[in-house]
């Protein structure tokens, strides 16, 4: 199966993976395979494919199966409570330096997950042709249990916006209360920034704000890595049709140029929910780098 490095997005939602995913797929050498963790789920509730067709039914999605040699049925799904900590918990050994081995033998469910996460991507590597995949599931459970793997190279990619914009636009989106938006990113971002020093050197930093300023500096420093000439082009429609899964289907970008980080929530959100926000993750936002 084809060798590639796996691009593992960790963040919240509302951070930026979407545009991420976006830019990079319209690259030679990338493959994008938005929210891979979902896969067994969207195939067994006929969700679509960003490309207008159910999952199960993607002749792309299809290929990528039957490249892997696993049938839709035979896909592990994300196990839940103690067997995911558990698994989580023997991925971030891994990084920190206990042996991959041992580190299996203590969570046996989570390295079998991990082994079918990197078939996958080493399936959708050889159905494209890539060097490069980028899974946007942002999830860091995900990200943690791809260490107990050893077929591919893998590099998480911190992608962090500010928490301001990110809470406003939870908000705004599904209805949230914002204490437990909030609460919720606080504690994803300081597992991020955990995970960012055990990682070290293996990890990729992205800002949604630099992403949008100067994406062809930002996704140079993300894919020049990996032997990816970064050529965006203005507008950048795809040569095909994209295969995410999950995220914003419809999502397109009509002009790089035009790019702008969406600064809507300094004039549209609530100063209730500014001050619930500074009250519990002021200190934590500066510390990224958001002041005013």
């Amino acid at each position: 199966m084809t060798a590639a490095t796996v691009l593992c997005i960790v963040g919240d939602s509302r951070s930026g993976s979407t545009l991420l995913q976006y830019l990079a797929a319209t690259q030679w050498g990338v493959a994008t395979a938005g929210e891979l963790r979902r896969l067994p789920q969207l195939i067994r509730d006929r969700k679509a494919c960003s490309c207008g067709a159910p999952v199960a039914d993607c002749a792309y999605w299809r290929a990528v199966l039957e490249h892997a040699g696993i049938a839709p049925a035979a896909l592990h799904a994300p196990p839940g409570g103690w067997h995911q900590r558990r698994g989580e918990l023997a991925g971030a050994a891994t990084l920190a330096g206990v042996p991959r081995r041992l580190a299996r033998m203590a969570a046996p469910d989570a390295a079998a997950l991990a082994d079918q996460y990197a078939t996958l991507h080493g399936a959708l590597a050889g159905v494209s042709g890539a060097r490069v995949v980028v899974d946007s599931s942002k999830d860091i459970g995900q990200a943690l249990v791809l260490a107990l793997q050893a077929r591919l190279a893998v590099r998480p990619v911190f992608l962090f916006r500010d928490g301001r914009a990110v809470i406003h636009s939870q908000v705004r989106r599904t209805g949230i209360d914002v204490g437990l938006a909030v609460r919720h990113w606080v504690r994803l971002t300081r597992s991020m920034l955990l995970m960012r020093r055990i990682a070290g050197a293996r990890g990729v930093t992205v800002m949604y704000e630099d992403l949008c300023a100067r994406p062809q500096a930002a996704l140079t420093a993300l894919l020049a890595p990996f032997g990816v000439e970064v050529q965006l082009r203005d507008p950048p429609p795809p040569s095909e049709p994209m295969h995410f899964l999950g995220g914003s289907p419809g999502f397109t970008v009509t002009s790089v140029e035009l790019l702008a980080p969406d600064e809507g929530w300094r004039t549209s959100a609530p100063p209730a929910l500014l001050g619930t926000f500074e009250a519990l993750a002021g200190p934590l936002n500066r510390r990224l780098g958001y002041g005013a």
